[in-house]
C-alpha cells in the first residue's frame, strides 16, 4: 500500500515537472521589430538653430517640405531587438534613421529701390542614425491575455549629417523663378551626440509569433510610433 503511494506521488510529480518544462519551452523570449514614427524629436533643435535666423531675417516660408507632421520634423525608420526576461520586463536595444527636407522662399521690397525686389532661397536636409539599449516595462495586461500596455526607456547616441543652403538677390521680379547664382551660405556638419527615447504608453495585441504595436512618447524616435510589427520566437 505504501509502495503504491509512493509511485503515485513520484508520478505526479513527474507529470508536474514534465509540465513546467513543456510551459518554459513554450515561452517566447526573442522579439524583432520595425515601426515608422513621426513627430518632434532631438534632432530638429539643430535644424532650427541653423535656418530660423535666415528665415526670420528674410521672411521666408517653407515651399516645399516632406515628413512634416506634428512641425517640422524628421520621418523614422526604426527596428528594435528585446529578450524578454518574463511577461513584464525585456531588455535590448532600438536602431533607426531618420530624414527631413525643407525649401524655403523669401520675397521682401528692396531698400536700395522700389521697383526692386530681394528674392531668397535655402533648402535643408537632415539625416540621422540613433542607437541606444532600452528597458521596456509591460505594467497591464488585459484579461484576454493577447493585449498589455507598457512604457520604455532607451538611452544611447545619434549621428546628425546636417545641410543647409541660402541664397538672396536683388531682381526686377517678385517671383522665385529668377534663379540665385550665388549661394551665400553653405553648411555641411556630422555631429555625434547623447539621444535617448521615453514611451509613455505603447499598446501591443497579438497572440503567439506575430504583434502590432504603437507608441506614444518622445525622443530619437519622435513622438508617435506607428504601424509597428513584432516576430516573438
Amino acid at each position: 500500500m505504501n509502495m503504491k503511494r509512493v509511485l503515485f506521488l513520484l508520478l505526479v510529480l513527474g507529470s508536474m515537472s514534465l509540465s513546467a518544462q513543456n510551459s518554459q519551452k513554450r515561452y517566447r523570449h526573442h522579439e524583432f521589430s520595425s515601426s515608422f514614427s513621426v513627430g518632434s524629436n532631438p534632432a530638429d533643435k539643430t535644424v532650427q538653430d541653423v535656418t530660423t535666423q535666415y528665415i526670420d531675417a528674410y521672411q521666408m516660408e517653407i515651399a516645399n517640405g516632406c515628413f512634416n507632421i506634428f512641425g517640422a520634423s524628421h520621418l523614422m525608420l526604426n527596428f528594435e531587438y528585446h529578450y524578454r526576461l518574463n511577461q513584464t520586463s525585456a531588455l535590448g536595444f532600438i536602431f533607426g534613421w531618420g530624414v527631413s527636407s525643407n525649401d524655403y522662399e523669401g520675397c521682401l521690397k528692396s531698400d536700395n529701390r522700389d521697383d526692386l525686389y530681394l528674392v531668397s532661397n535655402g533648402s535643408e536636409s537632415s539625416r540621422i542614425f540613433h542607437i541606444a539599449p532600452s528597458y521596456r516595462y509591460s505594467w497591464y495586461r488585459f484579461s484576454n491575455n493577447k493585449c498589455s500596455l507598457y512604457s520604455r526607456l532607451a538611452v544611447g547616441a545619434m549621428r546628425q549629417h546636417m545641410q543647409y543652403k541660402f541664397g538672396a538677390k536683388e531682381t526686377e521680379y517678385a517671383d522665385h523663378s529668377t534663379p540665385i547664382d550665388n549661394m551665400a551660405v553653405s553648411y555641411d556638419q556630422v555631429k555625434w551626440k547623447a539621444t535617448y527615447q521615453i514611451t509613455a504608453v505603447g499598446f501591443d495585441a497579438g497572440l503567439g509569433s506575430f504583434h502590432v504595436y504603437d507608441e506614444l512618447g518622445y525622443g530619437c524616435q519622435g513622438v508617435w510610433v506607428v504601424c509597428g510589427c513584432r516576430v516573438v520566437f
